[in-house]
């Protein structure tokens, strides 16, 4: 069930705008989609990233700064940051982690958290 966080970034204005940019930023390279993500709260980033592939989540949150990347998966839903300590705990090569890793949190190994 999704909290009511969630539920907040998914409707609304928020969606709509998600849903316009979604296809322009997995079109692009990820420090390109850094650049188009930037001005957005990190909020509206962490759902983002949520819906690209674990792979592509990675390299863009990566790209951002130290400070903004913790804040990005500081954003996600609890549900998520726990899921990527799971998914950490699997070797990056296996297919587990691989398949597991569609959570900006599977990422917060990246940013300390």
């Amino acid at each position: 069930m999704a909290n009511q966080h969630t539920v907040s970034i998914a409707k609304g204005p928020a969606q709509a705008e998600i849903e316009m940019l979604l296809p322009k930023v997995v079109a692009h390279a990820p420090g390109e989609a850094v650049e188009m993500l930037a001005p957005y709260p990190n909020e509206f980033v962490a759902k983002m990233l949520t819906l690209l592939n674990p792979a592509l989540a990675q390299d863009v949150l990566e790209r951002f700064p130290s400070e903004r990347r913790q804040k990005i998966v500081a954003a996600a839903p609890p549900e998520t940051r726990q899921q990527g300590v799971r998914n950490e705990a699997f070797p990056e090569s296996t297919i587990r982690r691989c398949h597991e890793g569609h959570h900006v949190a599977s990422l917060s190994g990246l940013s300390g958290v």
